[in-house]
């Protein structure tokens, strides 16, 4: 017989079977809540830790990753007398410049010198410092046909680049290649078209034209990881998209950029001509492009420490900001003493000691601009 009691029997383990399988699904759903809430704490969290807090004013898009170069030009000698030694602290002193501007990405770039000494600390320091090195194959050429260019590029490629091999990032042939040929209109000879309007001597342009194959040649020889830079200035981008087409191995074009040229890095309305994009006619020649004097042209001369500042921010954020240019050098990184050609160019001033002697002072404006500006963009 079916009593209540037999029905209360039956019933209570279902109803407590039900009661658990409720406690534990509802178990369950917190847990999984709780373990999903904290997996998406950690992703957020992860991305506020990789996304970097603007500092200042200064930052613009913030592209970190575009693998962009940083550089200023250093000069051993900036600051010492006809009659003193030399001082290799005042080297020393500009790579910490160097590197306290551009602790990421950071290059230091220099002629090479007559002594081998000087040249072996710029190696040496750029080691020392973890910086990138780029030399200046400078050398004179007197545009003589008797010379012998392509045993001069071997000789120079063999005293410097089969000596550093493996600890140079950038080697310049020469220097503005295009100043060297153009044609003053005030000058004699046989010219040929340099686009825009301008001319370059043709005597001058084959001289050029075999030292310049013979080095290139030379330094991808001797050291083929290292990057070959072929520089220019104003609108003379013809002269230099030509050697390249005749013979000269170069990977990236460098150009030299002041106010008179304006503060769109790499980028000139000539008139009668319309636009000109150094930085886009490069890519199109398969060539990197980088502004390797950057500067206003006077400097701060006169006390125009806000100019020089104002103009280097502006021209920043514009090669910054182009995607054709991977590269901005400013020239120079301090002043010098008053016989030193461009002695208000410096972002660094130059002062006398109690004794007499020159050293570097206090830091322009420029310099802060150009440090807070790479800090945040590389």
């Amino acid at each position: 017989m079916l009593t209540l009691s037999r029905v209360v029997d039956f019933v209570n383990p279902i109803l407590y079977y039900l009661i658990m399988k409720k406690i534990l699904l509802t178990v369950l759903v917190v847990s999984m809540a709780v373990v999903i809430g904290v997996m998406i704490g950690i992703v957020l969290q992860s991305r506020r830790e990789a996304t970097p807090s603007p500092t200042d004013d200064e930052t613009v898009v913030g592209l970190q990753g575009k693998k962009f170069v940083w550089g200023a030009t250093v000069r051993p000698f900036v600051i010492r007398k006809h009659n003193e030694p030399f001082n290799r602290d005042s080297i020393d002193k500009q790579f910490k410049y160097v590197k306290d501007l551009f602790p990421i990405n950071g290059c230091v770039r220099a002629n090479i010198e007559g002594e081998a000494q000087i040249n072996d600390i710029l190696v040496e320091n750029a080691q020392k410092y973890n910086l990138q090195l780029y030399l200046i194959l400078e050398e004179i050429k007197d545009f003589n046909p008797d010379i012998n260019y392509e045993q001069k590029a071997a000789d120079l490629a063999q005293k410097i680049v089969a000596r550093y091999k493996g600890k140079v990032a950038y080697y310049q042939l020469s220097n503005e290649l295009s100043g060297v040929v153009f044609s003053q209109p005030n000058e004699k000879g046989e010219t040929v078209d340099g686009g825009y309007g301008l001319k370059i001597d043709k005597n001058r342009y084959e001289h050029v034209k075999r030292y310049t194959i013979a080095l290139s040649q030379a330094v991808r020889t001797l050291d083929p990881d290292a990057k070959i830079v072929i520089t220019g200035h104003w609108v003379l981008i013809k002269p230099v998209l030509q050697l390249i087409s005749e013979g000269v191995s170069a990977d990236i074009i460098g150009w030299n950029w002041g106010t008179s040229l304006g503060e769109e890095a790499g980028i000139k309305n000539v008139d009668g001509y319309g636009l000109v994009d150094i930085p886009k006619m490069a890519k199109a020649a398969g060539k990197d492009f980088m502004v390797i004097e950057a500067n206003r042209d006077d400097g701060s001369m006169g006390g125009k420490e806000s100019e020089q500042a104002s103009y280097i921010r502006k021209l920043t954020q514009t090669a910054y900001n182009n995607p054709d240019i991977s590269g901005y050098f400013h020239f120079i990184l301090t002043d010098g003493i008053d016989d030193q050609p461009g002695s208000y160019l410096g972002l660094v001033k130059v002062k006398q000691d109690q004794t007499g002697s020159f050293v570097f002072g206090e830091l322009k404006p420029s310099y802060n601009i150009l440090r807070n500006f790479a800090a945040n963009n590389y």
